[in-house]
């Protein structure tokens, strides 16, 4: 959710009830839940429901006549702790969890929304959580185009589990915050010329280096690197959540959560020669000893 832009933080509304849930949807967003909760050890029972054949049948767009209660009475709707409306049909997933709510008002409501042309109609009826597919499929295809280390980042931690990620959150928390910045950057001659051609140079830079302050260079920026990769013609490297030892290379690209000072100096640093060599060397700089640093002309 942090990636997507929202703060690193679970608001109350959003912590899901424990108990039975039951899942209404035949296509692969009801599989998909289904897998989830087995993974995650919940109960379960899921209605097959095929939002075109269900129409067809019916002859209506519209859950809740006899027979549709009777399947959810059968599926255990009055002791259940949350319902999942996944249909590919807005009308139907509305009243399904309608009709959900009379039988046991104080179920939890989850809907999916196939479109923004229904979104007044869905935060009307008080739906404790909606997922609006138009809305995800465009956060996920601008971040895909736009943001290709932050999309990795999500695969990659896909794989971890529980207690990874509960460190991982309270790093970043206790480290930057609850609202930290997020940003990637290629480091190359374009986006951080000081630092470029001072590793053309062979100097060693570490991602720590990257993290002094350029107020004093002993202290730290509330900065943390979640991702490095890089990859020449031979081989490909990629490292979650790297180190403070590993070490840029010209073409390498980075991931990085921060807040708006640590930043702002990250940015000055890499591509300014004065503040580059104070964070390497702990000395303020003179004319002379950055023109030793300034490329020297042919």
């Amino acid at each position: 959710m942090w990636v997507f832009g929202h703060i690193l933080r679970i608001r109350k509304r959003e912590f899901l009830p424990k108990g039975k849930y039951i899942i209404c949807g035949a296509g692969r967003m009801g599989k998909a839940l289904a897998e989830g909760l087995e993974r995650a050890r919940i109960e379960y029972v899921f209605i097959d429901i095929n939002s075109e054949e269900y129409k067809q049948r019916k002859q209506s767009a519209i859950y809740g006549d006899g027979e549709d209660i009777k399947i959810l009475m059968q599926a255990g709707i009055t002791e259940a702790s949350c319902i999942i409306a996944a249909t590919k049909d807005d009308m139907i997933n509305l009243t399904i969890l309608s009709t959900a709510k009379k039988l046991n008002p104080a179920i939890y409501t989850i809907g999916r929304e196939n479109s923004l042309e229904d979104i007044s109609i869905f935060k009307s009826a008080r739906i404790d959580k909606i997922y609006i597919l138009e809305r995800i499929l465009a956060k996920y295809t601008y971040n895909f185009i736009a943001k290709p280390l932050a999309n990795k980042f999500i695969r990659l931690i896909h794989k971890k589990d529980n207690r990874w990620a509960m460190n991982t959150v309270g790093k970043l928390s206790a480290t930057i915050g609850q609202n930290p910045l997020l940003f990637e950057i290629t480091i190359n001659e374009e986006n951080a010329y000081a630092l470029a051609k001072e590793l053309q140079k062979g100097t060693k830079i570490t991602l720590e280096i990257l993290k002094r302050s350029r107020a004093d260079w002993r202290k730290k920026n509330k900065i943390l690197f979640l991702l490095y990769e890089y990859h020449d013609d031979e081989s490909r490297t990629t490292i979650l959540m790297p180190d403070d030892s590993v070490e840029v290379k010209v073409g390498c690209s980075l991931l990085i959560a921060c807040d708006e000072e640590a930043k702002e100096d990250f940015e000055y640093i890499i591509n300014n020669y004065y503040e580059l060599y104070y964070v390497l060397t702990g000395r303020e700089q003179t004319v002379g000893v950055i023109a030793q640093l300034l490329p020297r002309r042919a």
